[in-house]
């Protein structure tokens, strides 16, 4: 891997934030080329004890490379800080996407879901565990196509099961959440999908409550209502995916086979984007307006930009701010 220091990038604005960390975007100074870094408090990290996710992340992102997975281009630190600087998805994510365009159709939530089966079948030959699967942590590139970020909660599976309580609440698979029993599998990461494709046509997640409890409980005891228009090929994947227990949930392989997924003839087609995208974007490395607005409209103070670990604010960045066409 490359060689670089913060100093040899210009910061722009901030485009996204997480619980432990802060995703700006840059240009490196030399090249005038963009780039995504994600920037990581020491301080923090270790106030919550969350090094070892850091570390897992550094780990996972050094393993064999795949098209559809974000990788670093430089990584370093400074005395307070961890830096990932990766490329920049100019498309934005799945999430601004969905809500910048409304409830997709049903041929291009097949599009996004071979994508995601693609890189998902991936990480599992890799023995890891994804664990944040939703639309937030899905980037569009300059092809349209998707790539999954954001390691931090992954687990490199060392045997059959884990039992870590790890992920995003709303997308937890129930073993994860019941803490019991034999601890869970690969198969999280396809009820996680089941939650992405319910999100993707029904235009909010499958389970949903304001109170954590309540939410769990939805997770674990009810299942998901259809009152909304979909084909019986897209309900039956979700219904399946979305089984309480996991050894009745299909594996990214059978799910391939399912009925939704018959026109697709060639599988691997998509790995070499030969499948045109339903959504292209229009390539303007300074418009940010395809990530989330709480973090690309307003400015943001606290954060130094110039290498040095001072309160600083960040300087305007406003894009174009019309809609991809």
């Amino acid at each position: 891997m490359m060689q670089a220091d913060i100093d040899q990038f210009f910061l722009f604005r901030l485009i996204s934030k997480g619980t432990y960390a802060k995703v700006y975007l840059a240009k490196k100074k030399d090249t005038n080329k963009f780039y995504a870094i994600k920037k990581l408090k020491k301080k923090q990290i270790d106030q919550k004890k969350q090094a070892q996710y850091v570390m897992m992340e550094k780990t996972i992102l050094n393993q064999e490379k795949h098209q559809f997975i974000v990788y670093p281009q430089y990584q370093f630190e400074q005395v307070n800080h961890f830096y990932f600087v990766s490329e920049y998805c100019v498309g934005g994510d799945l999430f601004s996407l969905f809500k910048a365009k409304g409830k997709f159709k049903e041929k291009h939530i097949q599009f996004y879901a071979i994508l995601i089966i693609h890189a998902l079948q991936f990480l599992h030959t890799q023995k890891i565990i994804y664990r944040d699967l939703k639309p937030k942590n899905i980037l569009i590139d300059e092809k349209g196509y998707i790539k999954l970020t954001d390691f931090g909660l992954s687990k490199i599976l060392q045997q059959e099961m884990t039992e870590q309580v790890q992920g995003t609440l709303e997308y937890l698979a129930p073993e994860i959440l019941n803490q019991i029993g034999d601890g869970y599998d690969y198969k999280v990461d396809c009820w996680s999908l089941g939650c992405l494709l319910y999100e993707l046509i029904a235009e909010c997640p499958p389970f949903m409550s304001e109170q954590r409890d309540k939410l769990i409980s939805l997770i674990k005891t009810t299942q998901p209502k259809f009152n909304f228009p979909i084909s019986d090929e897209l309900k039956d994947l979700i219904i399946r995916l979305l089984q309480k227990d996991p050894n009745q949930r299909p594996s990214l392989v059978e799910i391939k086979e399912f009925p939704f997924f018959q026109n697709v003839k060639d599988w691997e087609s998509y790995l070499s984007y030969k499948v045109a995208s339903p959504f292209l974007p229009i390539i303007q490395y300074e418009d940010i307006w395809r990530f989330d607005p709480g973090f690309t409209q307003s400015e943001q103070s606290g954060d130094a930009i110039d290498g040095s670990d001072k309160d600083n604010k960040i300087p305007g960045f406003f894009g174009n701010n019309s809609q991809q066409q």
